[in-house]
């Protein structure tokens, strides 16, 4: 951390420098402002224009200024030449480098210049000087004047030298990094995920100074977590997911992108201030923000499943129907205590945000879009964030527009129609006589793997489709009666929904039914 820190320490004052030389570089060259108008001078060269001044006088336009010129020739004449100035030769804007005469022909030429008026060149005085003889005394400001071509091209090379200089470090800062992106992404993808062999991440503990971590405060009482053994376990969408060790017990530490930050905050806020504590709500520990130097890390502390979501559990493993039954009750029992008071409605309830026990119950995670409802000043609490969900499970009425945002049930009712799916995923997965269907996302047969909104509408809401339904569900006395349940949960009447209560109770008693019958 301390070398990173020096590192950062030294880049930053190699900008300073190179921004310092930059600017005496525009300050030595850059010419004189130019002129708010044009001014016209006296012109004798070739190409000049001719004057309405007078005939036989010509005249050149400028933004720089007027010179005035003599020239001694070889029979002793005297030329005089009269010439504009062009605003980009106009520098030093003190004097001109244009505008004076070397040292060794300052007896045969003579210039002067000015920028006051139009045709200002005819009023200066310009005469010869005397010739100059190699030990006549020094003059210093004939010798400063002399050395300024000089400053000018060393100050040109410093400045490109330092430029030069600047490029080639950020060009090589960028390639490393590029480089140990690339390294440590590579290395996460050729890796197995927690199911398998997990991966030791040893750089997270040489950035992070672990053992001085403060935690924002849970109201837990118990302390806050500390990662001694860090493992990768999956990625996320736009975060990662660790497995840390804090008092003995594994936690998960979920670390968000500064880009998700309004998705953490939320989730952080719904638990910190409603005090979630429920055995099908996965339980919150602590959560902090980390500076790791170039980037904020955002920290949620929670409980470890080591199962995963039921995703990843349906796509590898079949259920009986004791099994089925006791994780539908248990995501229906969570989904009713977050339906009470304090009421708050989930918004992206699938089965990659529920995750599974190992004693085979369910909890569901990810608050991040959830929605709050204070009953006493009737208020709706949203998040400030513009995401809706998971496109496949939107429920009809959000699909369609014809939601009403400032009703809390409405909320309460989508969240069932995202349930029925989930049902629906739970049954396909359950063995009826000895064999179930494969695993599939609802909708897999009417849109792609990533569905757009317009996909989702034309599906669910232009043509009414729901996922399908085995045909020996309908003549199984169980699964008959979870289809019908699954049905009174995704129709597109949503007033006419079920309740997650009314779901609990209704697989409480088709359980006890079957235990009875077994």
């Amino acid at each position: 951390m301390l070398r990173k820190s020096k590192a950062i320490d030294n880049m930053r004052l190699l900008v300073m420098l190179f921004i310092t030389s930059m600017i005496g570089c525009l300050t030595t060259l850059v010419p004189a402002k130019p002129l708010a108008e044009s001014i016209f001078c006296n012109c004798t060269r070739s190409g000049c224009g001719i004057s309405d001044h007078g005939p036989g006088r010509f005249i050149c336009e400028t933004r720089g200024g007027c010179m005035r010129s003599l020239k001694m020739t070889e029979n002793g004449d005297i030329e005089e030449h009269y010439d504009c100035v062009i605003a980009e030769h106009w520098y030093p804007p003190e004097r001109p480098l244009g505008c004076y005469v070397n040292r060794y022909f300052q007896h045969l030429n003579a210039i002067g210049c000015c920028r006051g008026e139009s045709f200002c060149a005819t009023k200066l005085n310009v005469s010869f000087s005397p010739k100059w003889e190699e030990d006549s005394p020094v003059n210093l400001q004939k010798d400063s004047m002399e050395i300024w071509p000089v400053l000018v091209y060393v100050m040109s090379s410093i400045c490109i030298l330092a430029s030069c200089v600047f490029v080639v470090f950020t060009i090589q800062l960028h390639i490393r990094r590029r480089q140990r992106a690339k390294q440590d992404y590579t290395r996460e993808l050729s890796d197995p995920l927690i199911d398998n062999e997990v991966l030791e991440i040893r750089s997270i503990l040489d950035e992070l100074d672990l053992t001085t971590f403060d935690f924002a405060s849970t109201g837990s009482g118990s302390g806050l977590p500390l990662l001694v053994q860090i493992t990768i376990a999956r990625q996320i969408q736009l975060q990662h997911v660790w497995l840390g060790n804090w008092k003995g017990e594994n936690v998960a530490v979920k670390i968000f992108s500064t880009v998700d930050e309004k998705s953490w905050f939320r989730e952080v806020e719904i638990y910190q201030t409603t005090m979630l504590r429920h055995e099908n709500l996965l339980g919150f520990i602590a959560a902090d923000n980390k500076d790791a130097g170039l980037m904020t890390q955002l920290w949620l502390v929670t409980e470890y499943q080591p199962r995963g979501s039921l995703y990843d559990v349906l796509t590898k493993e079949t259920l009986d129907m004791q099994a089925m039954f006791k994780m539908g009750r248990t995501i229906a029992n969570g989904l009713a205590f977050l339906h009470s008071e304090p009421a708050i409605a989930h918004r992206d309830l699938k089965s990659k945000n529920i995750l599974v026990r190992s004693n085979g119950t369910c909890c569901i995670a990810d608050l991040g879009l959830a929605v709050r409802y204070f009953s006493t000043c009737g208020t709706i609490d949203m998040p400030d964030n513009t995401k809706a969900g998971t496109r496949r499970y939107l429920a009809p009425e959000v699909l369609d527009g014809t939601m009403n945002f400032n009703h809390f049930d409405s909320y309460r009712r989508a969240d069932m129609y995202s349930l029925g799916l989930v049902l629906w995923e739970l049954c396909r997965r359950t063995l009826i006589k000895g064999s179930c269907d494969k695993y599939e996302l609802p909708y897999y047969d009417c849109v792609s793997m990533d569905p757009t909104v317009d996909e989702m509408r034309e599906c669910v809401v232009v043509a009414g489709r729901r996922p399908p339904m085995s045909d020996s569900w309908a003549t199984h006395p169980t699964m008959s009666v979870m289809m019908r349940m699954i049905r009174e949960c995704w129709t597109a009447n949503a007033a006419a929904r079920l309740t997650a209560l009314r779901v609990k109770k209704s697989i409480d008693a088709l359980s006890a039914f079957v235990e009875q019958n077994a």
